[in-house]
């Protein structure tokens, strides 16, 4: 239950979407995405949303093969992950993300996640499931690879 909780992150993102480039916002994005899914670190704490924004690789590029070393350079400094933890928990960002997340529902979001996504023609499409993106990437015209089911491995033997 403690994972669904996603108000810290989800205003943090909102904060920086407004204030930094767009860049930023998708790296953090990703990393986020990847912390929660593949680290396993539940961001939904000021304490463990700071952590994970301070160690933030400016290259990372969500599902890489490789990891970036541990030396490569921030993509926040320390005094931008304070400037995002405040302005996470100012009035503006607060109802900024009430106001999303109302859009949302209005257009008949009911769960997560729920994707709103326009192709290059502007005709847009809901999207819902995270056993959707195949879907997703189709519709935006998005190459990408299927995942491919292979034969069954032989058993071993066994005394």
């Amino acid at each position: 239950m403690e994972a669904g909780k996603t108000v810290v992150p989800m205003r943090a993102l909102t904060y920086i979407k407004s204030a930094f480039p767009g860049q930023i916002f998708k790296t953090s994005f990703a990393y986020l995405f990847h912390a929660f899914w593949t680290l396993h670190r539940v961001p939904n704490s000021v304490a463990v949303l700071e952590a994970i924004l301070c160690e933030i690789p400016a290259g990372f590029i969500l599902g890489s093969k490789s990891t970036p070393p541990s030396s490569e350079p921030k993509l926040l400094t320390r005094e931008q992950v304070r400037q995002i933890l405040a302005g996470a928990s100012a009035a503006d960002t607060k109802n900024a993300l009430k106001a999303r997340v109302d859009e949302a529902l209005a257009r008949g979001a009911f769960g997560a996640p729920w994707i709103w996504a326009t192709d290059e023609k502007g005709t847009s499409e809901p999207f819902f499931g995270s056993d959707r993106w195949h879907c997703v990437y189709d519709f935006l015209d998005v190459p990408y690879q299927k995942i491919e089911l292979l034969p069954p491995k032989q058993q071993k033997a066994s005394l």
